[in-house]
């Protein structure tokens, strides 16, 4: 997510309309991605076997699934044992050839992933297009109201994007919704309700409305920022996707800590796709995350002696929605801080950070480069002084690092994906 020479980009409209000029641009983009020079992946050679027999074989049943049965199969005939197969899954998954989630749906293989990626991108464009696009006439007026301005819907409204598509038995709408799950773009409020927060509206937060989430007495506003390491520790932009991710993280992954969406307010009547307000049901506090573009802003109302296990929530909310969208952040770091007082007096009108340092004694102000010491309000999300601040890399990849090594013990060749 971070760029640079090296990097090869593509252009892409997403929201373009389906029809004749879209299929010309992705016939474009497929060739050009197919000439691009080092665009190549080492592919073991059974693996190579095998892709091309499970393609084979989605083909002549035309589907778009295949069953781990079959895939067992299949490698027997090309000398492979099962645990080779199972490897093999997992290797094309991770080269995005196929789609294999075996924590979930563990006999099914979707070796054609458009269609699913179909789904997941007409679920997420009800954001930026008129909902009777996506929908059709299948939704209510109040059932499109309540998923636009408040990113809440119920499980009528996926079978609504494509009531073909969960006939079977082994995708069934339960496993869809286990998969938005894993991957983080809904979270369940009860059995049969779901928050999407990426397809909620984009309004910048005012100075009224973040002065008035604090009350006299409150910590001040704690910042997660991202750093590149290759240039002068610059603070990056926040990865695409990271915030809803993140949020979606919080509501369901908070072991500790249960988290709310609590009721509307005067000064936030709704939540926001780069501002949710969170209520902590176990603390009694309410936490405002918001998306300043280049960084993050936590902002607590409630014990302010709580505010460390609030911030330890959300950096682990954070490597959480990190890891499982596989960003590569080889090349940055996060970074703590706060809004920078050294520039700007005012509490609510600093517009850059300053980074603390490990011991957490001072901030270094990121425009100056010049230090001064915490305040009593900032540190308080420092409390728990026996753990230290995160600095540095964080490796995500693991898994798929593993993968790629397990499948050096087999003869390779090169293939273009």
């Amino acid at each position: 997510f971070i760029s640079n020479d090296n990097d090869v980009i593509f252009d892409v409209n997403t929201q373009m309309q389906m029809g004749e000029e879209r299929e010309k641009k992705a016939s474009h983009l497929r060739r050009a991605i197919a000439t691009t020079p080092g665009l190549n992946v080492k592919m073991p050679k059974r693996f190579f076997a095998f892709e091309l027999e499970i393609h084979k074989l989605s083909e002549e049943r035309k589907q778009d699934i295949i069953f781990l049965e079959d895939c067992y199969k299949i490698g027997q005939s090309l000398g492979m044992s099962e645990d080779d197969v199972r490897v093999a899954l997992q290797f094309l998954h991770f080269v995005s050839v196929i789609f294999y989630f075996p924590l979930f749906l563990p006999n099914v293989i979707f070796v054609n992933p458009q269609p699913l990626i179909g789904l997941l991108s007409k679920l997420v464009s009800a954001g930026f297009v008129k909902i009777s696009e996506v929908f059709g006439t299948y939704l209510t007026k109040q059932e499109a109201t309540q998923l636009q301005q408040n990113g809440i819907f119920s499980k009528h409204l996926l079978k609504c994007l494509s009531p073909s598509a969960f006939n079977s038995e082994y995708f069934t709408i339960d496993h869809y919704i286990q998969l938005l799950k894993h991957l983080l773009v809904i979270t369940p409020i009860d059995d049969t309700t779901y928050f999407i927060p990426c397809v909620l509206p984009i309004i910048p937060l005012t100075e009224k409305q973040k002065r008035s989430f604090l009350r006299e007495g409150d910590a001040d506003p704690f910042v997660i920022m991202w750093e590149r390491k290759s240039i002068h520790d610059e603070i990056a932009p926040i990865p695409l996707g990271l915030f809803p991710a993140t949020v979606a993280a919080i509501l369901t992954h908070s072991n500790n800590h249960r988290f709310v969406l609590p009721k509307p307010t005067d000064d936030f009547p709704h939540q926001l796709r780069n501002a949710v307000r969170l209520k902590c049901d176990t603390l009694g506090g309410f936490l405002l995350l918001a998306d300043n573009h280049k960084w993050l802003e936590l902002y607590y109302h409630g014990d302010r002696n709580d505010c460390p296990a609030i911030r330890d929530v959300v950096e682990r909310a954070t490597v959480t929605a990190q890891s499982n969208l596989k960003y590569d952040t080889e090349r940055v770091s996060i970074r703590y801080g706060f809004l920078c007082s050294l520039c700007q007096s005012n509490r609510y009108k600093r517009d850059h950070p300053s980074k603390v340092n490990q011991s957490r004694t001072f901030l270094m102000c990121s425009n100056k480069n010049e230090v001064y010491p915490l305040s009593q309000l900032e540190k308080y999300w420092f409390a728990d002084l026996s753990r230290p601040v995160f600095h540095g890399k964080i490796v995500l990849c693991a898994s798929r690092y593993d993968f790629l090594q397990q499948s050096k013990q087999y003869e390779t060749q090169s293939g273009t994906i």
